[in-house]
């Protein structure tokens, strides 16, 4: 089954909040709909960019094309 990227954000985003790795800028305010990367968050994206570029090109084209 094959999804449109939009719903699926949702769902990323929930599981980025609710293990920690982002958090609002502010509880209340403007800034408050604003979201930042934790220290958790920090080291997610800093070991899938290793992951990423550990990967040979038919690998990432694997990856982009079949998830």
């Amino acid at each position: 089954m094959y999804l449109e990227g939009v719903p699926l954000a949702v769902h990323f985003f929930g599981y980025l909040e609710r293990n920690g790795y982002i958090a609002p800028r502010a509880r209340v305010g403007l800034l408050a709909h604003y979201y930042t990367l934790t220290s958790d968050g920090i080291t997610l994206y800093e070991e899938g960019e290793r992951w990423w570029g550990s990967l040979g090109w038919q690998q990432k084209l694997w990856v982009i094309w079949r998830g």
